[in-house]
């Protein structure tokens, strides 16, 4: 195995991830009819669209013990184990309590993989592209929801959860021999052990002057572990507040920004919207797939353009595709002619994918990936992945009934004022971090505070 193959490894993880989110739409569309073999009513179409989200609650704690103890590499393998899990309840549901536990899997492996992975990505990319590599490796998400897009429009489940479980396996074989991060490795006193982690992930080159970053970052948090009870004496400090608060209000920028409504509902959207001139599930795998072309797109953008300006471009690209969709369904309910309102539906859909794909996706991960101490970041993480899950499951759960209570257009309408909002915090509160050190970024911090 070469070290680029780490990339293949995460690439398959992110993979599983956005499956989880692109299965959602095909099949509780198609789960929803009546002469469906495993019917779901809207309670439990919600349910099964939500789960996902308490399973993620829950899998942000274990992944953060994971992490702490076994370092992000092992926990990242053992994220692989509840996805695996999912995919084999779904494989035998015969009833919606078994979708809905095998939704709470999906969501622990969730859960615990977007811990985990910022952290892995942060102790072993070299700074000037740790954006791009955060960036390639979070292709991967939009390729399993073009994938899960396909396979759910055409097969039924039984297929699909045999084809997701394939890269699980491959996955879990290509962790297996990776080896652990440096940064893990000198926490563990492993000196040794870290010096051929670094000549293996850098190619061998600036491995001592990596060896010495990495001891210098370690030792910056004072010898103290990252067990909670230590974080919580870390937050007297005002700089870790901040970038506490920073990481936690990305994460809960990404959840509200629409993404649960229109990923999971997407199908459901489009024929609301009385879509004709393309079937909503052909419409489903188009936007999709320029979700991945946007995602190849953008590799390096992080790193030209910077988190700032890359955060800020995409919230004002969601803003007006929210702000479309819900003027679309307004009009709508007014008796416009859907003939002349439904291409704006579609269009809003496409610009919300390439926006939020840009730069609301991968963004978050790669400031968490860089923001902490070694001795606060899985504690940090944790709190940053419990927000974004517990928005995430208000958002997700909250639709159905707010969809019922004030119609479609007004729901779309609160994601495009919330997301309005992504542009001030930015300018105000978030620091640029392209380039840098994760020294330099604490540095940096610390004297803003």
């Amino acid at each position: 195995m070469t070290s680029s193959q780490f990339l293949l490894a995460v690439i398959l993880v992110m993979a599983q991830l956005g499956a989880m989110c692109g299965w959602t739409s095909p099949y509780l569309a198609r789960l929803s009819r009546p002469d469906a073999e495993l019917h779901l009513d809207p309670e439990e179409a919600s349910w099964v669209a939500s789960l996902i989200n308490v399973g993620r609650f829950l899998g942000a704690f274990l992944g953060s013990g994971c992490t702490h103890l076994w370092g992000s590499k092992h926990a990242l393998l053992h994220t692989l184990v509840p996805m695996a899990l999912g995919w084999a309840l779904i494989l035998c549901a015969k009833d919606a309590l078994m979708l809905y536990l095998a939704r709470v899997s999906l969501g622990l492996g969730m859960g615990m993989a977007f811990c985990c992975f910022p952290l892995y990505i942060g102790e072993i990319a070299v700074p000037r592209i740790r954006g791009a590599i955060v960036t390639v490796a979070f292709c991967g998400s939009p390729f399993g929801n073009v994938v899960a897009s396909v396979i759910g429009a055409y097969t039924s489940m039984i297929v699909s959860s045999c084809v997701f479980l394939v890269p699980c396996l491959v996955a879990i074989a290509l962790f297996w021999w990776l080896p652990d991060s440096p940064h893990h490795l000198v926490k563990r006193g492993d000196l040794e052990g870290a010096r051929l982690a670094i000549d293996w992930y850098r190619n061998g080159v600036g491995v001592d002057e990596e060896l010495k970053a990495v001891q210098a970052f370690v030792q910056s948090g004072d010898g103290a572990s990252s067990a909670f009870k230590n974080f919580l004496g870390q937050l007297s400090q005002p700089y870790i507040r901040k970038a506490i608060c920073m990481s936690m209000m990305l994460f809960m920028y990404m959840q509200l920004s629409g993404l649960n409504s229109v990923l999971f509902y997407m199908e459901n959207i489009l024929r609301e919207g009385q879509v004709t001139i393309i079937e909503p599930a052909l419409t489903v795998i188009l936007v999709s797939v320029v979700g991945a072309i946007t995602a190849l797109a953008s590799i390096n953008l992080m790193d030209k353009c910077g988190r700032r300006v890359l955060i800020m471009t995409s919230g004002c690209i969601i803003t007006l595709s929210m702000l479309i969709l819900g003027a679309s369904f307004v009009l709508l309910d007014h008796d416009y002619d859907p003939a002349y309102i439904q291409s704006f539906v579609v269009f809003s859909l496409f610009l919300f994918m390439i926006g939020f794909v840009a730069g609301l996706m991968p963004v978050p991960s790669a400031v968490l990936s860089e923001l902490f101490p070694a001795n606060v970041k899985c504690a940090a993480a944790c709190l940053a992945c419990l927000t974004g899950a517990l928005f995430a499951f208000g958002a997700s759960k909250a639709y159905q009934p707010l969809v019922s209570l004030i119609g479609e257009g007004y729901v779309f309408f609160i994601h495009a004022l919330l997301m309005s909002s992504v542009i001030p915090f930015v300018l105000l509160y978030m620091p640029e971090t392209k380039g840098k050190s994760l020294q330099e970024i604490q540095d940096i911090l610390s004297k803003k505070s």
